[in-house]
């Protein structure tokens, strides 16, 4: 597991993390996710920005392939974030997690390189 903190510039606090997960070199793949802890800066763009630094490293300096992640169902702000960065939703896990007292479903997104490097604006390519 690979833990990226999230600061913010003007201050320099700690507000979140981005997470690469179950590192599978071999088959050059992993998991990701990204909490923004103080929901105050929730749809401000932060996970975006993280984001924006974050892929080209999982894919050039780590060398991955592809990228997973798993979202609940009723968490519509972080499905789009996966679609803005281009992740496609590849399918549902039907009530995957026992949460608050209920099945939830999970949705899966993915990202290959080829697909980040045709759609990358970071000047990274």
């Amino acid at each position: 597991t690979l833990r990226l903190g999230i600061r913010t510039i003007g201050d320099d606090r700690l507000v979140g993390v981005l997470l690469f997960t179950h590192v599978d070199h071999v088959n050059q793949n992993a998991r990701t996710g990204i909490m923004i802890g103080d929901r105050a800066l929730w749809g401000k763009g932060l996970a975006k920005q993280a984001y924006a630094i974050a892929l080209p490293y999982a894919f050039n300096e780590l060398n991955l392939h592809s990228l997973r992640s798993y979202v609940l169902s009723y968490n519509q702000a972080s499905q789009g974030l996966y679609r803005s960065l281009g992740f496609v939703h590849e399918g549902t896990q039907r009530a995957a997690i026992y949460k608050g007292g209920r099945y939830v479903d999970l949705e899966m997104f993915s990202l290959l390189r080829p697909d980040h490097r045709a759609s990358d604006t970071t000047g990274t390519k």
